[in-house]
Parts: C-alpha cells; structure tokens; sequence
C-alpha cells in the first residue's frame, strides 16, 4: 500500500479553544502564501514583507469582512516548520477563528492533524525528535519547575548528551569493526585495554544519563502516591490536609472510604498524585471487600505509599504492613512505604519523627508534621528543593536507554572473550536505541504515536 502524499499546506487554530482576547490561526505549507494573500485588502498589503507586522482586514472567499487584526509571514526554511508559514493574529472569538480556518480550507489549506506543525518541523530537520517531545511537555507542564525542566529538553541539552553517547559509541564500533576486517591478526592488548577502557566510560555514562531521565520522568509524569492503612486511622484527613480543601468526605465511622479517591497536589514544584483508599480489614460486605480489592490494586502502581497508622495504637512498620495483608512483594511494598502516625493531637510528649526514623507523627486535623511528611515525600521521590533537573523524560526514553546500558554491559564481556562480529552488533543495537530516541533512527508508526498525542495547531 502506497502512502497516502502529505498535503501541501495545513491550517489550525494555534491557540486554546474558547474565547480569549486574542486568537492566532496558523498556515504552513508551499501555498500558505498565496492563501493568505487571497484573505486580505490588497490595498492595506500589497506585498507581505518576511518577519514584518503587517496590520490587515481579513475576509473569507466570498470578500466578507471576518475581523481586523496582525498578520505575520515566514518564508522557508527561517519558519518553525522550515515551510513557508503565515499566521493570522485576530479577535479570539471561536467563531472567528474557525470562519478563518473554514476560509483557508476552502482556498486549498487541509486542516492539520494532531502535532502535524511539530511533526514538519522534525521532519524538515528544525527538531530533533527529543526537542518536538519537549514542546507537548512544555505544554502540558504542571509547574514551574517542569516548564524549566521542559525548556531544557528543548533548547537540547537531553540530546546534547544522547548523541554525545552516541558519537563516542560509533567511534568504538569504528574500532571494532576494523579489527574484523584484519581477523587473521590478533588484537593487540594495548588495544583491548584501551577498548575496554572506552565501554567502560560508555556504561557508566549511559548510567548517569539514565539517573537523571530517571528523575526527569518523575517530574513529568509526577510521583503517585497511595495512601494506605486500616480503617478511621484518619487517611482521608490526610489527604484533605495535603490538598489544602476538603475533598475527601469525613466522618467518625469507619469504612467512610469504599472506593479509590485521585487528586494531585505540588511540593516545591514537583508534583504528586495522591490515591486515597478503603481501610484494609476483615469484612463479610461485599461492598468493603470491592474497595479492599481496589485498594490493594491501586497500591501496586504507587510509587511511594503512606502507611497511616493511629498513633493511640502504634506498632511496628514492617509488622502493620504485615497484618494489611497487602497482596503485594512485602519487601518491596516496604521499601516504597513512608510510615505516617496519625492523631498526635490526642498524645503528649511525642516527636514529630521516631528516634529510628521509621515513622513521622502527624495530626492530620491540626496540621502538625505535615511540613516534615513533605519533605519526607520530596526526599523519597529524590527531588528536594534547589536541586534542578536537567531535563524532562518519557517512559520510551527510558526503555532505550536502558536497552542501550544492556548493550554495552554485554559488550564489554564479548571483548573480554574476543568476539567481534557479536560485539559490532551489540554497539550497533546501542547505536540504534539512541537513534530512535533523537529520531535519527524511526519508523512510521513512532512518529504517529509520539504526535498524535501533541496539540493541533502545534
């Protein structure tokens, strides 16, 4: 099957749907010129002069008078998507907007499909595949500390090191495949020293980057957090406390909660989704046991989890996790677990945080320790105040850097033993990994997932 060819010129609403002081309408293309100039009073623009304001009537085909506003033209390839681009500022009003829209459809535009500007503007060589990401992210950022994080992918310091890696890795592989075409001799030790020595730099390097797109994702995506404990411990006062807002229905019957409740809320610019959940106990109800069923369910996606306990009835963490009976790896549900002593304000005498800093003691109703928990929660997520991550992350970013660590962690005992057809491979699968990720390297069906989930108009 043939693809289907890109249509020559695209138009969308640029801005946020809804009324709005001002609205922009964006063309892209071969004809976006000749499509623009057809809307305008020739006698006001004669000639549309690059990178200049022009300000212009604006009509639809038939000569009617749409709005009055800015015009601005971009010839290839000095535009966002390196195609000639024109955008129309006017009134926000939607009906405007999308009369102007209508208008160019009807001059030749096609209206453009989810990401489709990015999309060019990769395609054209104006974005590496990283840096088009980044703009969906910025877009889509939910503090000021991931908008800067967003930036930084943008401007390009992510690719930067992806293809730093990158190049020092074909350089190995350059080695490596030299030696193959001179099998009848032997690889001097000097050299498989110095080769040896380069790989292990290279895993280390991937390593550190995987560190911080580790961190960058956590930012982007925010950190989820459950909240867990048996019933009237007082999970769902937390959880209106760090809101800020009553979200949660409260009361002094046990079992209020019967369902899982998200909400998200920000410490220091990071953001976290926090899941409220029904108390764990025994129970013959149906209902109770439904909510028990998703609250054990909800705890194995968190990242972190808030083990509530009364403090009028402490017990150790490892031994309250226990008798949760959480259908989960114990060990593990440990490791993520913060331990959370509620209802101070019913004690005397008692710290904020246990001697051995395995519970924080809080009262839910009264605020106290909440400061400490956040903290807490910053420091477990590795994302404490003044600490700037580098960049923003995907899932998929991840997965291939993690591919590419793998790769090189087997490379360097194909070269112990010598074997250099499957150690060229090994660095040309690392290679390859990098590539999908900066978009060197990409398939079809890549670029429609990563795209179709970006803005139209952008």
């Amino acid at each position: 099957m043939t693809k289907a060819p890109r249509p020559s010129t695209i138009v969308a609403q640029a801005t946020a749907v809804g009324a709005a002081g001002v609205g922009i309408v964006r063309l892209s293309g071969s004809d976006a010129l000749v499509i623009a100039t057809q809307m305008l009073n020739r006698q006001q623009v004669k000639q549309l002069l690059p990178r200049t304001v022009h300000f212009a009537d604006f009509f639809d085909q038939h000569g009617c008078l749409l709005d009055q506003g800015l015009v601005l033209y971009f010839p290839a390839p000095h535009s966002f998507t390196g195609e000639t681009v024109v955008e129309f500022q006017c009134h926000g009003a939607q009906v405007v907007l999308q009369q102007l829209m209508n208008t160019a459809v009807f001059l030749g535009a096609q209206l453009a499909k989810p990401g489709e500007f990015s999309e060019r503007a990769f395609l054209n060589g104006k974005l590496d595949l990283l840096q088009a990401e980044a703009i969906a992210d910025l877009i889509a950022a939910s503090s000021a500390r991931a908008a800067r994080a967003a930036l930084q992918s943008l401007t390009g310091v992510f690719s930067d090191q992806v293809n730093e890696v990158a190049s020092r890795i074909k350089a190995v592989r350059v080695q490596i495949e030299a030696s193959i075409d001179f099998s009848d001799e032997a690889i001097e030790p000097a050299s498989i020293h110095s080769l040896s020595h380069q790989l292990k730099n290279l895993h280390q390097q991937i390593n550190h980057l995987l560190l911080s797109a580790q961190t960058g994702l956590k930012l982007n995506s925010g950190i989820r957090v459950g909240l867990v404990g048996q019933p009237n411990v007082g999970k769902s006062r937390l959880l209106n406390a760090l809101l800020g807002y009553d979200r949660a229905m409260v009361t002094s019957i046990a079992g209020t909660t019967r369902d899982t409740l998200q909400e998200s809320f920000h410490i220091d610019g990071v953001r976290f989704e926090i899941v409220d959940t029904a108390g764990l106990h025994h129970s013959d109800d149906l209902l109770e046991q439904e909510g028990m069923r998703r609250t054990r369910q909800a705890i194995a996606s968190c990242d972190l989890v808030l083990v509530v306990q009364d403090i009028t009835q402490p017990m150790a963490l490892a031994d309250y996790i226990q008798q949760l009976q959480i259908d989960t790896d114990q060990q593990n549900l440990l490791i993520r677990s913060v331990g959370v002593r509620n209802k101070v304000d019913l004690m005397q005498d008692v710290l904020v945080t246990d001697a051995d800093g395995a519970w924080i003691s809080i009262s839910a109703e009264l605020g106290t320790g909440l400061d400490e928990l956040r903290q807490q929660l910053l420091q477990r997520a590795q994302l404490q105040q003044g600490e700037e991550t580098q960049f923003l992350a995907r899932r998929r970013h991840l997965v291939a850097l993690q591919k590419t660590a793998d790769c090189l962690l087997k490379s360097q005992s194909l070269l112990d033993e010598q074997v250099l057809d499957l150690l060229a491979e090994e660095l040309r699968l690392a290679q390859q990994y990098l590539g999908e990720m900066v978009g060197t390297v990409s398939s079809d069906q890549l670029l429609g997932e990563i795209f179709s989930t970006f803005c139209i108009g952008k």
